[in-house]
């Protein structure tokens, strides 16, 4: 789903507001459901679905999954979650932490009827009516070509994968998990790598993150005054996790 940014002035947190879609279409299949932050729709207290956007020019892309019927011992698996994050919730697992509509439901459903569901959903919180659409010829053709140049490419789907680096830590955050992974050369940070399940504002804020933070020095003083100087002149935002929190898991990754 792709809006303008004019359109979003009216409209209150992003990641919410689109959440109350997907919780509008359960409601209509008998599942009551809520929004819990940053960005999960629960069933009790267990997630049912999840959402992230991406920042794109003068719009934003607003991507949501739905568990309709999938395998939990095979998500067991693939996803990787935080254990800090699992217990935080009161989960010892990840297949424990998640529900679906057929086990919701107590029944499978037709993908169709919950398309239809939440298409509904939308409806009644854009106040918007959707009609029917197709690709044309450029779209379907420019489609084909970024999965044939790009999207493929081990380049592109492994780019913000790192070799293994020297030192590394988990941070809990208020509201999120900061994972960094660092190199160092003395006390000069050689490479570092930062990950976690928190939302920075605009879009490639994480990574000039990282790139500001290259050859800078391994002390508390100097990393509060740089990304603190970043945060406020390149008006980066965050959901759920402060600048200082950044500091403080960078820190505890130092083994000195």
């Amino acid at each position: 789903m792709i809006i303008s940014q004019k359109y979003l002035l009216h409209l209150k947190s992003h990641i919410n507001f689109f959440s109350e879609g997907i919780i509008e279409g359960l409601k209509a299949l008998g599942v009551k459901a809520k929004f819990r932050p940053i960005n999960d729709v629960v069933v009790g207290n267990r997630k049912i679905s999840g959402a992230s956007q991406h920042h794109l020019y003068n719009a934003f892309v607003h991507h949501g999954a739905l568990n309709v019927d999938p395998n939990l011992e095979v998500l067991e698996k693939v996803l990787k979650v935080s254990k800090t994050k699992l217990k935080e919730k009161g989960f010892s697992s990840i297949k424990e932490s998640l529900t679906t509509l057929r086990i919701e439901l107590g029944r499978k459903i037709q993908l169709n009827t919950v398309k239809l569901a939440l298409i509904r959903g939308f409806k009644k919180i854009l106040g918007v009516k959707f009609k029917k659409g197709k690709l044309n010829n450029w779209e379907l053709n420019m489609a084909k070509k970024l999965y044939e140049k790009k999207y493929k490419t081990s380049e592109w789907i492994f780019w913000r994968s790192k070799p293994s680096l020297e030192f590394s830590s988990s941070y809990k955050a208020e509201k999120g998990v900061i994972n960094v992974a660092l190199s160092l050369k003395g006390i000069i940070i050689s490479d570092i790598y930062i990950t976690g399940d928190f939302l920075l504002e605009p879009n490639g804020a994480l990574t000039q993150l990282e790139e500001t933070l290259k050859g800078g020095i391994i002390s508390e003083k100097w990393l509060s005054e740089t990304i603190n100087q970043l945060f406020k002149t390149k008006r980066i935002k965050t959901t759920g996790i402060a600048a200082e929190d950044f500091v403080k898991a960078i820190m505890k990754a130092v083994p000195f």
